[in-house]
């Protein structure tokens, strides 16, 4: 499924989900603090690319300094 971040905080991700999902997945049986595992879309793959190139994060994805950036 895709999800569509709500909120993110330095140790919490909150998502919004459509009904559909909930009637059509097993996400609604989960609960917080339950483990998923998660996987970043092509979209980040290639952010991530763009700004290595661009020498914006020499050490690698910087949160920060995407939005430094207005990511």
């Amino acid at each position: 499924i895709s999800l569509t971040i709500a909120s993110l905080e330095a140790d919490r991700l909150g998502v919004a989900l459509i009904p559909h999902t909930c009637q059509a997945t097993n996400l609604s049986a989960r609960h917080p603090g339950d483990r998923l595992n998660l996987e970043c879309d092509i979209l980040a793959k290639h952010v991530e690319k763009l700004v290595q190139a661009m020498n914006l994060a020499p050490a690698g994805l910087q949160v920060d300094r995407l939005r430094e950036q207005g990511f």
